[in-house]
């Protein structure tokens, strides 16, 4: 298993490896990438402000389309229960319509073969009342025909004429009766049958108006049921897009958020100092020719500075710390390495000489070596770097503003 400082070394070497060439430009201590980055941070820290609130509206839209859908929802659910109970009474309604036209039919034929029978009887009795004035007639004629001064004192002296002419009348009388009160009942019965389809008939019409109500009702809940289906589905549409909305914003506020982050960390690692930002000493005194750049597109990339200064000059520790790396390395020649505190190092390039070894622990202004040819620019001098976590960052946020 390697030890920390060796993968931390590994990650040194791996990041050195990528800055093999440098281009020249002016160096300018003043910059400051801390402000830099929290320029950076400003507008991004209003965008995410304005895009929460748009987030904000737009979940203040879906509650209120929610709110609306759950509403129309509610309303379709008591309108289907009220046509439900309109189909029923409707159904209900059809059935007494059935059967009150079947009882119409039923009492209207029941009538008319009553009427039937009430005149068969009607006839009956008239036919009785004439054959029993024909028999009493025939008697009086009979009478008269025995006597002129006496028509009816034979009866008195024919018991078996009288006997039968009683029979006879009394037979025709009871039959009279008999028949009459067949009459009155079906004639109370024809009354009350009359009655009975009047109260059918009136319930019919009262049936058949129910009937159309409902049909009406059915048809006026089914438009309404309708319409909110067609609410409903816009509603369910509308929710969708903002839903889709609400996606997109949260995961542009994520992206926000994780370059503010990312923009935070740069500024917590460029504000972390070793005696006091701008306060350590330089590695030796010289001109500038080349600045720290980081914009590769531009061609003037140089994750350090280069500073001007006669073969032989003597090179310093700019920190307290300790030798992570003393030898040569390929982009950099004879290089040395120095692990400070909080994962911040100093790298020291194309020396001529070496004075300290690998696990050396060295003190602020401590001999390193002498200084050499800058490769790349083919100068006298020293190329000096300044990493964080193995990230280059620019060397005048803790160097003293001359050197």
């Amino acid at each position: 298993m390697f030890r920390r400082r060796e993968i931390y070394f590994l990650i040194i070497l791996f990041a050195l490896s990528r800055s093999l060439s440098y281009s020249a430009s002016e160096f300018n201590t003043q910059s400051d990438l801390s402000e830099t980055y929290k320029e950076q941070i400003k507008p991004t820290e209003k965008v995410i402000e304005e895009t929460k609130k748009n987030l904000q509206n737009v979940q203040k839209e879906i509650a209120r389309i929610l709110d609306r859908k759950n509403y129309l929802e509610k309303e379709e659910k008591e309108k289907t229960k009220v046509l439900k109970e309109m189909e029923k009474n409707f159904i209900n309604s059809s059935n007494e319509y059935r059967r009150t036209n079947y009882d119409i039919k039923y009492a209207h034929d029941f009538i008319r073969n009553f009427e039937k029978d009430l005149e068969q009887k009607k006839s009956e009795i008239e036919g009785l009342k004439l054959r029993l004035n024909a028999q009493l007639s025939e008697l009086l004629l009979l009478s008269l025909r025995k006597t002129d001064e006496a028509p009816l004192s034979f009866l008195d002296d024919s018991d078996k004429y009288r006997e039968e002419l009683r029979r006879v009348c009394q037979e025709g009388v009871e039959i009279l009766r008999s028949q009459i009160k067949v009459y009155e009942q079906l004639s109370s019965q024809l009354s009350d049958l009359n009655d009975y389809r009047l109260k059918v008939y009136v319930n019919l019409q009262k049936v058949e108006g129910e009937k159309v109500k409902a049909e009406k009702e059915i048809s006026n809940s089914r438009v309404i049921l309708n319409k909110i289906n067609k609410s409903k589905k816009k509603i369910e549409s509308d929710l969708a897009v903002l839903s889709e909305r609400e996606a997109q914003i949260k995961g542009m506020i994520r992206s926000l958020l994780r370059k503010k982050e990312i923009a935070e960390k740069k500024i917590k690692s460029t504000d972390v100092k070793f005696n006091g930002q701008g306060n350590c000493p330089w590695p030796l005194k010289g001109k500038i020719l080349r600045n720290f750049s980081l914009d590769k597109s531009s061609g003037i990339f140089n994750p350090g500075i280069d500073i001007e200064s006669p073969q032989g000059t003597k090179v310093v520790s700019i920190a307290p710390g300790s030798v992570l790396f003393a030898d040569w390395f390929k982009g950099y020649g004879n290089l040395i390495i120095i692990e400070h505190e909080k994962n911040f190092c100093s790298l020291y390039a194309y020396l001529q000489e070496i004075w300290v070894k690998t696990g050396q622990t060295v003190d602020t202004n401590t001999p390193l070596g002498s200084s050499g040819v800058i490769e790349t620019l083919d100068e006298p001098g020293l190329h000096f770097e300044v990493r964080k976590d193995g990230e280059s960052i620019n060397p005048g946020l803790i160097l003293q503003q001359e050197p």
